[in-house]
């Protein structure tokens, strides 16, 4: 009797899974080669890509191509280096902040001197530059000081010459006396020696008694001669003396009138009031016209300058 053995049914075929091996995908490398008598080969050199020297000839070439492109590229970079240059040169003078007030000086213009406004050379808020005109005030009265002022500046310095002049002749009299003196003295000499000699010849009884008083009246002539001749000098000398005063003062005189003349410009100069600095003339309550006071404010002056 045969015996069956009994196959289960849920058997499933064991399926067969083919195992595939990655492909690597390597490039194998060329064996090295070797030169004969066994030296190692040297290594390949690559050649040269021949575009890029293209392009490098290509750039190098470009100025000689195209000169008058090259040399506006080359001003228009020398123009932003300048640029550049003076834009750091400026902006350095300069803080930079966001927390920061600005403050700006006011001056007072007023006049210093009394007169009539006879010109207004700026309006409210225009920018005026230092030295430029404002207003004018009415300068005759004062031309005519300085007229006058000059007048007594040329009065001191002829009386100076006139002084100076007079000292001169003075002191030439003054020479004469003394040469009179000189002379006064000469002829009193002789004249004591002629009276020595008529007294000796009166006393031997060889000369008269009309001779000896001669000689003694000529003595007394000749003394009186040199008395006289020396007061001469004396009154000579002192008049220099008062001329020298006198010239003295006239040189006072002189400064006197240079310091008047001086104060004098000075007067005519106020009648012109000029900017102190550039910047803004605000506030004008002068006007063309009207009568101007010493101290009188006229104007607000505000300068370009300003403080940050």
């Amino acid at each position: 009797m045969s015996v069956l053995k009994a196959i289960p049914l849920d058997t499933k075929p064991q399926s067969l899974e083919q195992d595939v091996e990655p492909v690597n995908e390597t490039r194998e490398q060329p064996a090295p080669v070797r030169e004969s008598h066994g030296r190692p080969a040297e290594p390949r050199q690559e050649r040269p890509d021949g575009n890029a020297s293209q392009r490098k000839a290509g750039l190098l070439g470009f100025p000689r191509r195209h000169p008058y492109a090259t040399a506006a590229i080359a001003l228009a970079l020398l123009l932003v280096a300048a640029g550049v240059a003076m834009w750091w040169l400026h902006a350095r003078q300069y803080e930079s902040t966001d927390d920061a007030f600005i403050d700006a000086r006011t001056v007072t213009i007023g006049a210093q001197i009394a007169g009539r406004i006879t010109e207004l050379a700026v309006t409210d808020n225009q920018h005026v530059q230092a030295g430029d005109v404002l207003l004018r005030i009415d300068d005759s009265d004062y031309q005519a000081n300085l007229k006058q002022a000059d007048a007594g500046v040329a009065a001191a310095e002829a009386e100076i010459v006139n002084v100076t002049a007079q000292i001169e002749a003075q002191n030439a009299k003054v020479n004469a006396a003394q040469r009179q003196v000189a002379q006064a003295k000469a002829a009193l000499d002789f004249a004591k020696a002629e009276d020595q000699r008529n007294r000796e010849l009166l006393a031997r009884g060889t000369a008269t008694q009309q001779q000896a008083q001669q000689a003694a009246s000529t003595l007394r002539q000749d003394q009186a001669a040199l008395d006289s001749a020396e007061a001469n000098v004396a009154s000579a000398k002192s008049q220099v003396s008062v001329l020298q005063a006198q010239a003295r003062s006239a040189e006072a005189q002189l400064e006197q009138a240079k310091a008047t003349q001086e104060q004098a410009r000075t007067t005519l100069s106020r009648t012109t009031i000029t900017a102190p600095a550039a910047g803004r003339a605000t506030s004008i309550s002068a006007a063309d016209g009207t009568y101007a006071q010493p101290g009188q404010v006229l104007m607000m002056f505000v300068p370009d300058e300003v403080w940050v």
